[in-house]
């Protein structure tokens, strides 16, 4: 496929704001500038401006221009962030976020669904079964960063704390945690599979995460199963490509003769 005029322009910029001479934060030239700097048409700049911000690269501000984006890559403790949501008290990525001296918080939505296949699947749930899904739009200073939806079946929710719907801190079960709750009651998780993939988002995903519908995102799949090989919970993580660095560390003993 031949290289168009977009396509020329759209790799200049990015190897432009790729090596720094455009910073986060920083204003683009006008796309009159950039029409003059590359002599194309307006409409090419645009179609060149919108695909860097399908990529995330760039965001439009209304009556003020085009400006890099802020999002800063973090070094996202995969494994460990994951083992620390069962016994944890405080909720595992405010306090992540705040040791990286930032502000983490997030929006909840908990509703009684039907499942989409693959978690009715998981959960070892029949035809059209109810259960609780708790949804999370994650921030990081007040933007949103990722998105966590978790699915717990009826069996163990149902007229419990974690089964209750609502938005907010109404329905934020801090201590116990969801998982936590499910120990107490005699259903510990004593096994987690994670099931990694990347795809593109969907276009409500797009929209929550503040993202283009170019920018890939990481999914995470995680089943926990408790005592009796029983699935207790099905979590869908997702997090935006340029957002996220996932970081998997293992200690091997020093037991070489």
């Amino acid at each position: 496929m031949a290289t168009t005029k977009r396509d020329e322009v759209t790799a200049k910029l990015t190897a432009a704001i790729t090596l720094g001479e455009y910073l986060p934060c920083d204003r683009l030239p006008s796309e009159s500038e950039l029409c003059r700097k590359y002599d194309v048409s307006r409409i090419t700049v645009r179609a060149a401006l919108i695909s860097l911000a399908n990529d995330g690269l760039v965001e439009s501000v209304k009556g003020s221009g085009w400006y890099v984006r802020t999002d800063q890559r973090l070094r996202f403790p995969l494994l460990d962030f994951h083992a620390n949501r069962a016994g944890s008290s405080a909720d595992v990525w405010n306090s992540w976020i705040a040791s990286l001296e930032r502000t983490g918080s997030c929006r909840l939505e908990v509703a009684h669904v039907v499942p989409p296949p693959d978690v009715r699947i998981a959960l070892h749930l029949d035809q059209d079964q109810m259960c609780v899904r708790r949804r999370r739009v994650r921030l990081v200073d007040d933007k949103p960063w990722s998105l966590s939806v978790a699915y717990w079946p009826m069996w163990l929710a149902a007229g419990t704390e974690l089964g209750a719907t609502g938005v907010g801190a109404a329905v934020d079960m801090q201590n116990p945690s969801p998982l936590k709750f499910a120990a107490m009651r005699g259903y510990p998780s004593v096994r987690d599979e994670y099931q990694i993939g990347s795809r593109m988002p969907s276009e409500l995903e797009a929209e929550e995460l503040g993202t283009g519908r170019g920018v890939p995102v990481i999914t995470l799949s995680t089943i926990s199963t408790t005592i009796k090989e029983l699935p207790l919970r099905r979590t869908d993580d997702i997090y935006p490509a340029h957002r996220f660095l996932l970081i998997v560390t293992q200690d091997h003993e020093n037991d070489h003769e």
